[in-house]
């Protein structure tokens, strides 16, 4: 079987499900640029949004227990969620999407505009393999033999994000530059 993903702002409680959007639930099926699902977390982390520079996670249902959760509670992020211990939303996609994607824990950023593509123009959004937790643990799950890109995966998990048209001069590039292979 495979892993089912939701975007979880542990900062306010809120997560969105994939389905709302027409899209499927294994991480591979939904990060991807533009794709509703996706332009929709990002709308959010824009200077305009609700969720701007708050802690995102990417939650699978096989994550570690206890992992982001509420203390006391027992499961993990997606079974909390799902629980309603966090509040289900459902924003309109992004009109705009951003040309930076910006962790302000780490003072990173990627330019979106330099994504690689392949396969005739298909895009993998970065946020959602960032943030994820439980990767590699189920089917649809973003695997690759190339370790330096793999080494990118849940490394934002639970950090201040926003998706923004400028960067800050001291933050720092990096180049996950995600592709399936």
């Amino acid at each position: 079987m495979g892993q089912y993903f939701i975007a979880v702002n542990i900062s306010k409680g809120e997560f969105l499900e994939p389905h709302d959007y027409d899209s499927f639930s294994k991480l591979m099926e939904h990060s991807y640029r533009p794709n509703d699902f996706m332009c929709a977390v990002e709308g959010l982390l824009q200077p305009n949004g609700t969720w701007y520079k708050d802690k995102v996670v990417w939650a699978g249902d096989y994550s570690e227990n206890g992992l982001y959760t509420p203390e006391g509670y027992k499961g993990n992020l997606y079974d909390c969620a799902s629980d309603g211990m966090f509040k289900k939303i459902k924003p309109k996609s992004a009109a705009h999407l951003s040309e930076y994607l910006l962790n302000h824990n780490k003072k990173q950023f990627i330019n979106m505009e330099t994504l690689p593509s392949y396969d005739d123009g298909w895009i993998i959004h970065p946020l959602s393999l960032l943030t994820a937790t439980g990767n590699g643990q189920g089917g649809g799950d973003f695997y690759t033999s190339d370790k330096k890109m793999l080494s990118y995966v849940g490394t934002w998990a639970g950090n201040s994000i926003s998706a923004e048209d400028s960067v800050p001069a001291d933050y720092e590039e990096i180049k996950p530059d995600f592709v399936e292979k």
